[in-house]
C-alpha cells in the first residue's frame, strides 16, 4: 500500500506536534517534532519562530536569537520572531535594538502580547 501522506501533510502534523509538546511542557519532544518539519520545510518561518520561542523559554539566547533571525530572513513580516528578538536582545541588555524590534512587531500586528509586555 503506498503511504499517502504528503510531504506538506507530514509537515503540518510535525508543526502542530511540536506545538502539542511545547503546551505540555515537554522540550525534547517539541523540539525533535520542530526539526523534522524543518527537515521538510527548511523555510518555514513559524516553525523558526516557534523553536526561537521554546529555546528562548529554556534560557539557550543563542539558538533563540538564531532562529529568530531565520524566520525573520524567511518572512520579514513575521511578528512572533520580531518579537523574539526583541526579547532577546532585552535579556542581553541591549533595550535599543530589543525596542525597535517590539516596534517592527507591533507595526505588524499591534495586539502582539509579548512586544505590549516588553
Amino acid at each position: 500500500m503506498k503511504n499517502s501522506i504528503t510531504q506538506s501533510i507530514r509537515f503540518e502534523l510535525l508543526k502542530a506536534a511540536g506545538n502539542s509538546w511545547t503546551r505540555a511542557q515537554n522540550v525534547p519532544n517539541a523540539e525533535k517534532n520542530y526539526k523534522k518539519a524543518l527537515d521538510l520545510m527548511p523555510h518555514a518561518d513559524e516553525v523558526r519562530a516557534n523553536l526561537g520561542t521554546l529555546y528562548l523559554q529554556g534560557g539557550n539566547l543563542i539558538d533563540a536569537k538564531r532562529n529568530f533571525q531565520d524566520a525573520v530572513a524567511s518572512n520579514p513580516n513575521n511578528d512572533q520572531a520580531l518579537a523574539g528578538l526583541g526579547t532577546c536582545y532585552f535579556n542581553e541588555g541591549n533595550k535599543t535594538l530589543a525596542h525597535d524590534y517590539f516596534v517592527r512587531a507591533l507595526k505588524i500586528r499591534i495586539q502582539n502580547p509579548n512586544a505590549i509586555l516588553y
